[in-house]
C-alpha cells in the first residue's frame, strides 16, 4: 500500500484515466514530498523513535507501524542491521491512547 494513492485509489475510477498527463505530473509533484517510499531509506542509520496511540483514530497507528517497516527494510538492504534487533528505529505504540494522548487533566483537553 503507498501512502500517496492520487490517481492509483481504485481500479474502478475511470475518470483517473482521463486526466491530462502534463496535469497528473503537476498533481503528482506537488504530493512528491511527502512520499513515505522514498524518503525513508535516507534516515537509514539515523536513531528515531517512531511514536502512536495504539488506539488513535486520527492516524492509524497502521502507519507508524508501516514506517518502521520500510526503515527496517531499507536498514536490511544497506546491510547495517539484522532486521529490527540491531535497528536505530524503534515504534513505541502507546496502549489505550488516542491521537493525543499526552493529557495532562482531562483527556484531550
Amino acid at each position: 500500500m503507498q501512502s500517496n494513492f492520487l490517481f492509483t485509489q481504485s481500479v474502478s475510477d475511470i475518470s483517473a484515466s482521463f486526466v491530462e498527463p502534463a496535469l497528473e505530473a503537476l498533481l503528482r509533484s506537488a504530493i512528491a514530498d511527502n512520499d513515505l517510499e522514498l524518503l525513508l531509506p535516507t534516515l537509514t542509520n539515523v536513531p528515531h523513535l517512531a511514536r502512536a496511540g495504539a488506539a488513535d483514530r486520527t492516524v492509524s497507528p497502521f502507519w507508524a507501524r508501516r514506517a518502521v517497516r520500510l526503515m527496517h527494510a531499507a536498514e536490511a538492504e544497506a546491510g547495517m542491521a539484522n532486521g529490527s534487533a540491531g535497528s536505530a528505529v524503534r515504534l513505541d505504540e502507546v496502549a489505550d491512547k488516542e491521537h493525543w494522548w499526552w493529557d495532562t487533566l482531562r483527556p484531550n483537553d
